[in-house]
């Protein structure tokens, strides 16, 4: 709407009434802002405005005056002007000098695109956004202080602005656009300063960059922008006309950077080599657009966000290696993810549910596919036009063998796969991962290697049978059961080790999923309930115990329990080895300790007891001392929960020693000087034990 005569009105007697105030000596500079307003009130009348969709401020959206110089008053009919609209002064060309009042927030698309004479418009100190080409082609326009506050710069925002050549941007802006400053004074002089232009970590514009391209070790980037690299000035070569790099030949990206925009590198013709660091997690669609150079690449696994057409065009790439991140091979109805690309052979990581409509398409070099059960989805036409393609390679039974055998490919059956995880609840803190397919003549030619916080992290682990069926474990340890465990299957072919499957999982994980077995009695399934939610307490009170001493889980207190069963749980004993008479006239010196690790350890810290010295477990197995936190010790592991009040005997020095865990747990509970801690540990093993031995025992 058009602003009021009343309104009007109301504006030029404020005016006069200012003017009237002030001295006939002021200086003109203190008059100047109120005769501007007063003398151009017929400015005013020309603009058009609404209120924005709350009702709390004023959008100008237009402008019908013919005037070179305009101020825009901060309140209309007492809103806030805290606006200018879309295109509200677009190809305004009278227009040489704008005022924006301090009360502005957005300067919205085309908002003053191809004003071809303004010349200057200062940037208000309110300002948070500037939207998409909003001084777009504005060629006359000399100088831009962007204000602290502002966060956003707007795709081609002042593009084409080339009288451009200073602009002021502050560390708060975090998001500028695609060509935001294209063909502008400013950004010529930056690329010839460094043509890795880079503002506030954003990699803005590479497009002149030529051979080799290294980042510089003194500036973080974290994100490379839209069409960062395209070169949008066209040449003729070999009497073609062509647009984008053609000097570039291979850039290293440093793992500070987390996302690569859109078209990053379209076009780019002599780029060979790309490299890619774990931290990426995003790659925008057309990324490498059209790329004819390219021969390999390999996305690191931290990727979880991929575009579409992102190697269209990349007809030389044919060494390809996928995120085990991603979900989709994203899909297209006119450009394929891979297509054209030189490729003979593709793996599809696990993990990935999806392979997109022409992802694959006019591959024609491409001859085997490896579908990982976790596809259950692939798109029509998916593979259209791979007239090499003859084998689809999968597991039985799984989406893989469903689409080759109705698009008529060869199947070929993947051998072994993860089948189950399991934990059990009574035994070690252990994840094991089965194997269907390993049994007992073939469990040599498979190993799993885990990583993550667990003991066998790194390590090549060996199958073992666990209730007729064999299965690989990883211990972990309580203040880990969080943490997410990768196992990665291997197979053993013409001695050579090829992964051929992953699968990750957590100690949690398992806990929140965990459901009793069907035909499990009554008493059978609550005695499973109690214990799931006791190991989920204990990994609680564990990862407090190591981590968060002062911000301890709320335990049980089992101190009469201890108590009323004083000699279940004291059962330390100390006796001469040959007449079996007990000590109990020696002060007491001796102590032990337990190791809260995946396989928990008691530590027997005996009195005299030098490193490298021998003791006997059970008169069975040797222990050899070590040096400790305490002094030399002997460490008897492997307890299990249903073994925390299992009594131990070790011989030493001509004396017998037993104890059990629990009487840890007695000891700390029966002291009262012993910390919080260390009782909410015991009360947690007191109820790990309990609750185990009543699941174990119940029909």
């Amino acid at each position: 709407m058009k602003l009021s005569q009343k309104r009007i009105l109301s504006i030029l007697a404020a005016a006069a009434m200012t003017c009237s105030a002030v001295p006939q000596s002021a200086p003109l500079a203190l008059m100047q802002p109120v005769l501007t307003a007063s003398a151009e009130g017929s400015v005013l009348d020309d603009l058009t405005w609404e209120e924005n969709a709350v009702g709390t401020g004023v959008i100008i959206t237009g402008y019908n005056g013919e005037d070179t110089s305009i101020v825009i008053p901060d309140q209309i009919n007492d809103l806030p002007v805290t606006a200018i609209g879309n295109q509200a002064f677009v190809r305004k060309n009278t227009l040489v000098h704008v005022k924006l009042p301090d009360t502005i927030t957005e300067i919205a698309s085309m908002a003053f695109a191809q004003c071809e004479n303004l010349k200057t418009i200062n940037m208000p100190g309110s300002l948070k956004n500037i939207g998409g080409t909003a001084f777009g082609s504005c060629s006359v326009l000399e100088a831009i202080e962007i204000p602290y506050g502002t966060t956003s710069i707007e795709n081609g925002a002042f593009s084409s602005c080339t009288s451009l050549a200073s602009v002021t941007i502050p560390e708060t802006v975090t998001s500028i656009g695609e060509s935001a400053f294209r063909d502008t004074a400013w950004l010529t002089a930056k690329r010839e300063e460094n043509p890795l232009v880079i503002v506030n970590h954003i990699l803005i514009d590479g497009a002149t960059c030529s051979g080799d391209v290294v980042f510089p070790d003194d500036v973080t980037v974290t994100s490379i922008n839209n069409q960062a690299f395209f070169d949008n000035a066209r040449r003729l070569i070999n009497g073609t006309w062509v647009s984008g790099n053609t000097t570039m030949t291979s850039i290293t990206i440093p793992d500070s950077v987390v996302s690569i925009g859109n078209g990053a590198f379209d076009s780019c013709k002599a780029l060979k080599t790309v490299t890619l660091q774990d931290g990426l997690t995003s790659i925008g669609s057309k990324a490498f657009y059209n790329c004819p150079e390219l021969t390999a690449i390999s996305i690191p696994d931290s990727v979880t966000e991929i575009g579409n057409s992102v190697f269209f065009g990349c007809n030389k790439l044919a060494d390809v290696k996928l995120s085990a991140g991603l979900t989709e091979i994203p899909s297209s109805n006119r450009e394929g993810f891979f297509q054209g690309c030189a490729m003979k052979e593709i793996v599809i990581p696990e993990g990935i549910a999806t392979i997109g409509m022409l992802a694959f398409s006019q591959c024609e070099s491409l001859e085997k596919v490896t579908v990982p059960r976790s596809v259950t989805s692939v798109r029509t036409a998916a593979f259209y036009g791979c007239s090499s393609l003859t084998t689809i390679r999968g597991y039985a039974g799984s989406t893989a063998e469903t689409y080759a055998k109705q698009n008529d490919y060869t199947f070929e059956a993947i051998g072994a796969e993860f089948s189950d995880v399991s934990l059990t609840l009574t035994d070690d803190l252990a994840l094991n991962f089965f194997a269907a397919e390993v049994n007992a003549k073939n469990k040599d030619d498979y190993k799993v290697i885990f990583s993550g916080k667990c003991e066998e992290n790194g390590k090549d682990t060996a199958f073992t049978e666990k209730n007729g069926l064999y299965c690989a474990s990883a211990n972990v340890s309580a203040d880990n059961m969080g943490e997410t465990i990768t196992a990665s299957l291997y197979q053993k072919t013409d001695d050579a080790w090829k992964k051929i499957d992953t699968c990750t999982y957590s100690v949690n994980q398992y806990l929140e999923n965990a459901k009793p077995e069907a035909g499990w009695s009554a008493e059978k399934t609550e005695a499973f309930d109690n214990l799931v939610k006791t190991v989920q307490l204990y990994g609680k009170v564990t990862y407090a115990y190591f981590n968060t001493p002062d911000a301890m889980p709320e335990v049980t207190d089992h101190r009469n329990d201890f108590l009323q069963n004083k000699k279940l749980y004291n059962s330390y004993l100390k006796s001469d080895a040959q007449t079996g008479e007990t000590c109990n006239d020696t002060k007491f010196t001796d102590q032990f300790t337990l190791v809260l690790n995946s396989r928990m350890a008691m530590r027997w810290y005996l009195d005299g007891l030098t490193e490298g010295e021998t003791g006997t477990l059970w008169s069975t197995r040797t222990l050899t001392a070590v040096s400790g936190k305490y002094g030399c010790y002997f460490e008897v592991p492997d307890f299990t929960p249903l073994e925390l009040n299992s009594g131990v005997s070790v011989l030493y020095n001509g004396y017998e020693y037993q104890c059990s865990p629990l009487t840890w747990a007695y000891r700390i509970v029966a002291d009262d000087d012993s910390s919080a801690r260390n009782v909410a540990m015991a009360n947690i093993l007191f109820e790990y034990y309990t609750d185990a031995t009543a699941f174990d025992d119940a029909d």
